[in-house]
């Protein structure tokens, strides 16, 4: 959704009442140029905000030299064509189908967008990705989706449903799973309240769990030399678990399991300063359904997904989700087919320079 702002330039910042400007949109960088008076400036021109995002305007002096911008290298251009293309919904081809959650009009929440990678090996594991407002599946159901991936990064969308529902949105999705649907759910430990797991434990409630307050924090099994992003190397014997030797976490929080019917798969290591060999990754049979759960969404992100062993762990959670065994994964032919990845980027930065 747009919002209608009034922009005005400050008298101190126009020194000629008389010059005339040219006005560009720097983002779009279509070359179009709007011609506006000082007098027009001064009193305020209106302009279309996209809801939480930035708007980057040139305002030039007629008279003076246009300023060229360099052009953005062919690779950004690749990526963000297919950010674009990931905007629509697939042509129904008889595939499974994996659901991500969206708000209409555009709100934090945004669906498959906010996990472009992780959308990128499901359509690659042969399913048709969409996503609908999460006020829909309440109207219309989702027993037709094989998957629903729920990666929480923001709660406030859910906290501002009516109370009405959000009781129908979770008592649907707790029967999704019991009648056969498969949940992939990661959630955050960032200490912001718009972010606090809330998801896992609206949902595990359920089936007895829950997260614990606060997060790991690990100062000798860690990567990037940052604590708090912390490596599991602790793991229940399980198919989930094949091939993985260790995977790379960020921000992640403890699990509460007591009496659950899921099982631990990763846990912290006994060195954890808060909380020393506790779950963080849990999954099991609800029902006639599965739950994979991981109290960090982080890790099949960009820039995360080609660190330790995270795709493959991607790749065992579609098997299990299929009712397949695992299979190993060439990690090095797995990055190089991802749209984008932390070298490429690098690649792309020092290309711009």
């Amino acid at each position: 959704t747009e919002h209608v702002c009034l922009v005005k330039i400050t008298g101190e910042l126009i020194k000629n009442k008389n010059r005339i400007y040219n006005i560009r949109n720097i983002q779009e960088n279509t070359g179009d140029r709007k011609t506006l008076t000082a007098q027009n400036l001064l009193d305020g021109i209106k302009i279309k905000l996209d809801v939480q995002m930035p708007k980057v305007l040139l305002f030039e002096a007629a008279e003076s030299e246009q300023t060229v911008f360099m052009d953005l290298s062919s690779d950004r251009k690749k990526i963000l064509e297919k950010i674009e293309t990931m905007k629509n919904q697939p042509v129904p081809s008889g595939k499974p189908k994996a659901l991500f959650l969206k708000r209409i009009p555009q709100m934090p929440l945004i669906g498959k967008l906010a996990s472009p990678v992780l959308t990128q090996i499901l359509e690659q594991a042969d399913y048709e990705v969409c996503d609908i407002d999460y006020e829909d599946t309440v109207k219309n159901g989702i027993s037709s989706y094989h998957m629903l991936v729920m990666a929480e990064d923001e709660s406030l969308p859910y906290k501002n449903m009516k109370k009405d529902v959000r009781e129908k949105f979770f008592l649907l999705i707790r029967e999704y799973i019991e009648n056969g649907g498969n949940l992939l759910l990661l959630g955050s430990a960032h200490v912001h309240y718009n972010a606090c797991n809330l998801l896992i434990n609206s949902i595990g409630k359920s089936f007895k769990l829950s997260t614990k307050p606060g997060f790991c924090r690990d100062e000798i099994s860690c990567g990037f030399g940052d604590p708090v992003q912390i490596k599991i190397k602790n793991f229940t014997e399980h198919p989930l678990t094949s091939y993985i030797q260790e995977l790379q976490f960020f921000a992640c929080t403890a699990l509460s399991m007591g009496g659950s019917s899921c099982t631990a798969i990763g846990s912290t290591s006994p060195k954890d300063t808060y909380f020393p060999d506790q779950p963080v990754i849990a999954a099991g049979q609800i029902g006639k359904g599965k739950v994979f759960i991981a109290t960090d969404n982080s890790w099949v992100q960009p820039f995360r997904i080609e660190y330790a062993d995270n795709a493959q762990f991607l790749f065992n959670i579609i098997h299990w989700f299929k009712g397949k065994p695992a299979e190993k994964y060439d990690k090095k032919a797995v990055i190089a087919s991802l749209f984008i990845t932390e070298q490429l980027m690098e690649k792309i930065e020092t290309e711009e320079k």
